[in-house]
């Protein structure tokens, strides 16, 4: 397992695909005034889904305070877009080992 990033960490260059195609390179896209990157296990875990439903409900008061939601995990194709469907914010699919740690 990786090092868990700090208080005050910065966050490592990071390039995700994104579902619906693209890629977005962290931290250098993250332009929200604060920013939540949440990575999950995969659209089989009900708990990580209830996760990204619940910060979705929250859109409008995150979005009011300068948050921006963007998640990811190591699913791809019809697995990373049925979670996508479900969500408003941005969805990276493919995560490696050596990403995520």
């Amino acid at each position: 397992m990786g090092n868990k990033l700090g208080q005050g960490d910065q966050f490592p260059q990071l390039t995700l695909n994104m579902v619906g195609g693209g890629i977005i390179d962290l931290p250098d896209n993250l332009n929200a005034k604060y920013n939540v990157v949440l990575f999950y296990r995969g659209h089989w875990w009900p708990y990580c889904r209830r996760q990204l439903v619940a910060f979705n409900n929250l859109q409008d008061e995150l979005a009011e305070l300068g948050v921006e939601v963007l998640a990811a995990s190591v699913d791809m194709g019809d697995a990373s877009q049925e979670v996508a469907e479900e969500v408003s914010f941005k969805i990276g699919e493919g995560v490696t080992r050596d990403q995520a740690d």
